[in-house]
């Protein structure tokens, strides 16, 4: 069984990137000592309700996200409905295939939610 001793966090940066970066560094004791545990991370952004671009024609099934989705994860609408990756479309970096809806009329309309690296 681990025991916590301590916990810190940093959001410190460095001369050759200034961008704060989460660290958290913990140290735990255990049966066969103490052991030091350090995660770091890039921040993350959030993007909210980004309309991706390309022409809603009935046609067109490729749409751009300004952004490629940390992990590749984003949750993704079509007129309020929500899509499921894989059976109703694909991305690739931040590339978006229509897949299992077809070609979005030009009447419609798609959002976009998801984390990407700041």
């Amino acid at each position: 069984m681990l025991v916590p001793l301590f916990g810190l966090i940093d959001g410190s940066s460095t001369p050759d990137d200034p961008t704060p970066r989460q660290r958290i560094t913990a140290l735990y004791a255990d049966a066969a000592g103490k052991q030091a545990v350090e995660f770091s991370a890039s921040p993350l952004r959030l993007i909210f309700n980004e309309v991706p671009a390309g022409t809603f024609d009935g046609v067109n099934k490729t749409f751009t996200l300004a952004h490629a989705p940390a992990g590749g994860g984003v949750l993704l609408f079509l007129n309020n409905a929500h899509l499921f990756p894989g059976v109703d479309y694909t991305i690739a970096g931040n590339v978006i295939t229509m897949t299992g809806v077809g070609a979005p009329p030009d009447w419609s309309n798609l959002t976009a939610f998801y984390q990407t690296r700041a």
